[in-house]
């Protein structure tokens, strides 16, 4: 028995006939993916960052409200 079998109507995939996993035989392909999916993870920890970013702000923003809360009941 082969190792790898063609799958029907495909150039570029293989199926691995121990684990039945398909395999992508096109480096080019891959290599694309990879950088898709690089790029995909820079993307999500930016927004991450981001949303990190406004969060601290709304806090301080609310600790400025509350400061002048008090400033303002002080004066009267």
């Amino acid at each position: 028995m082969e190792k790898y079998e063609k799958i029907k109507g495909s150039v570029s995939y293989i199926r691995d006939s121990s684990n039945r996993a398909v395999l992508n035989t096109n480096v080019k392909e891959v290599i694309a993916y990879k950088e898709r999916r690089n790029l995909a993870i820079k993307r999500e920890q930016t927004m991450q960052g981001v949303i990190e970013d406004i969060n601290s702000v709304k806090g301080e923003l609310k600790d400025i409200k509350l400061l002048l809360a008090q400033l303002i009941e002080n004066r009267s």
